[in-house]
C-alpha cells in the first residue's frame, strides 16, 4: 500500500470518528468543500505533509500516525489502539464540538441512552 491510500485510509477513520466530512472538516479548522477534495469518498487531492501534521494535531495524534496502517473501527477489538486512547479521542472530540455549541439537548440524551446500555 502506497503512503498516499494509507494517509487517506487513516483520515477515513478519523472522519468515521467524528461523523462524517463536515465535522472532520470543523475539527481541522478547514473548510468543508477543501476538506472533501481529500478526506471524501472520491478524491480529487492527495494529504501533503502540512495537512496530515494538521490533522494529526487536531486529533491528537503523534506526529507520523497519518503515516502508517491502522485498524479501522470493524476490527477494534483486535487492534492495538487501546480503549483509553479511543475514549480519549472521544472525549476530545466531545469537548471540540460542544465548545463550538453542536451538542444538542438530544444527543446528549441519546449518548447517556448508549452509555446506559452498557450498564
Amino acid at each position: 500500500m502506497d503512503s498516499k491510500t494509507i494517509r487517506y485510509n487513516n483520515t477515513r477513520i478519523l472522519v468515521d470518528q467524528v461523523g462524517g466530512v463536515s465535522n472532520f472538516a470543523n475539527k481541522i479548522n478547514k473548510g468543508q468543500s477543501q476538506t472533501s477534495q481529500f478526506a471524501g469518498t472520491t478524491p480529487i487531492k492527495g494529504i501533503g505533509n502540512k495537512v496530515a501534521r494538521e490533522i494529526e494535531d487536531a486529533f491528537g495524534k503523534p506526529h507520523g500516525w497519518l503515516d502508517v496502517p491502522h485498524e479501522d473501527n470493524e476490527n477494534f477489538e483486535n487492534s492495538s489502539i487501546s480503549p483509553n486512547d479511543e475514549l480519549q479521542t472521544l472525549i476530545s472530540t466531545l469537548k471540540d464540538l460542544d465548545s463550538k455549541g453542536k451538542i444538542s439537548p438530544k444527543l446528549i440524551i441519546a449518548l447517556k441512552a448508549i452509555i446506559n446500555l452498557s450498564n
